[in-house]
C-alpha cells in the first residue's frame, strides 16, 4: 500500500502524472474504440483495449485524452515492456474532451475529470477501477488542486 500524506496547495493548477507511454485520443462511437496518435495515426496494435474501452463507459460518444501504458505492480509505467507487447497496456485517461454530442473544451479541467469519473461504469471490467497492470483503462487522477489533497 502507498503511503498518504496531506499537504495544502495555493494558487496551483491541475497536473497529470506522466506516465512513459503512447499519448492518444480515444474516440468511442456505436460502441466501437479508435486510438489515434498526436500525430493522426490510429493505433492498430491493440485490439483489445480498443475492445474493452467502451463497454466501460457510460457514453453514447465520447472523445478522451490519455495514454497507453504498461504498469508494473507498484504503477510505474514500463516503457519497454510495452513496445515489446509483452504486457497488458492500459488507457490512462486524464481528459474528457467530448461527450455524447457535447464538446466539453469551455469547462473546466476539474468540471472534465469529475465528468469522466462519473462516466465510468460502477461495474466496468478490471480496465477503468485502479492503476494495476492487469487493468485496461485507468482514471489518471490529478493532483495539486488548491486544497488539501490526498497523494
Amino acid at each position: 500500500m502507498q503511503k498518504q500524506t496531506t499537504c495544502r496547495v495555493r494558487n496551483a493548477r491541475p497536473v497529470a502524472i506522466k506516465h512513459d507511454g503512447f499519448r492518444a485520443l480515444a474516440f468511442i462511437e456505436n460502441g466501437t474504440c479508435r486510438l489515434v496518435s498526436r500525430n493522426n495515426h490510429t493505433y492498430k496494435r491493440f485490439t483489445e483495449l480498443r475492445d474493452a474501452i467502451p463497454g466501460d463507459l457510460k457514453v453514447k460518444d465520447a472523445i478522451l485524452d490519455g495514454e497507453i501504458v504498461v504498469l508494473d505492480e507498484s504503477g510505474k509505467s514500463q516503457f519497454n515492456e510495452l513496445l515489446r507487447s509483452r504486457n497488458t497496456p492500459i488507457y490512462a485517461a486524464f481528459d474528457l474532451l467530448w461527450l455524447n454530442g457535447q464538446d466539453l473544451r469551455e469547462k473546466t479541467v476539474v468540471e472534465r475529470k469529475a465528468t469522466l469519473k462519473r462516466i465510468i461504469a460502477k461495474k466496468a471490467t478490471p480496465s477503468f477501477k485502479a492503476p494495476r497492470a492487469r487493468r485496461r483503462l485507468l482514471l489518471q487522477r490529478s493532483h495539486g488542486l488548491g486544497e488539501r489533497q490526498r497523494l
